[in-house]
């Protein structure tokens, strides 16, 4: 009589990581559709008349200079460790925009160069919209949720 160890076949997945399948499925938990769905419609998306971009400015002016103004008298606040969480957050997003920006050019420039990335639609594909009006919304000091 002859035994035979049968052994499960060896299945090898292929282990992907796409930062913007990531940042797809965080853009959809916060703001409940998906990024490819995202368009930019001046007078309704935040941030996108003169309105609400001037009034965002002088919001931003007279937080920094009243506060300044406000702790001209006042001894100094103790805020490194806030300072410094602030500051690893937006090492964190930035580092994060970066990976995803490379993810969407780098492909690009290697196929069609940089003159199709900066004037053709290479480089206003609706990922790369979607990146650069959230760089631009991470920079705002006081931007809207």
């Amino acid at each position: 009589m002859s035994s035979t160890l049968s052994m499960p076949p060896l299945v090898i997945r292929q282990i992907t990581f796409s930062p913007w399948s990531n940042f797809g499925k965080a853009w959809t938990s916060v703001m409940g559709y998906s990024p490819e769905a995202f368009k930019f419609v001046p007078g309704k998306t935040p941030l996108s008349t003169v309105k609400e971009t001037v009034g965002m400015i002088i919001l931003y002016l007279v937080v920094i200079f009243g506060g300044q103004e406000l702790m001209r008298t006042r001894p100094a606040m103790k805020l490194n460790g806030l300072f410094m969480v602030h500051n690893f957050c937006l090492t964190v997003v930035s580092g994060s925009l970066l990976v995803l920006f490379a993810q969407q050019l780098i492909p690009s420039l290697y196929r069609h160069g940089l003159y199709e990335n900066i004037c053709g639609a290479d480089g206003w594909t609706q990922p790369l919209v979607v990146l650069y009006y959230v760089s631009h919304i991470e920079r705002c000091p006081y931007s809207p949720s």
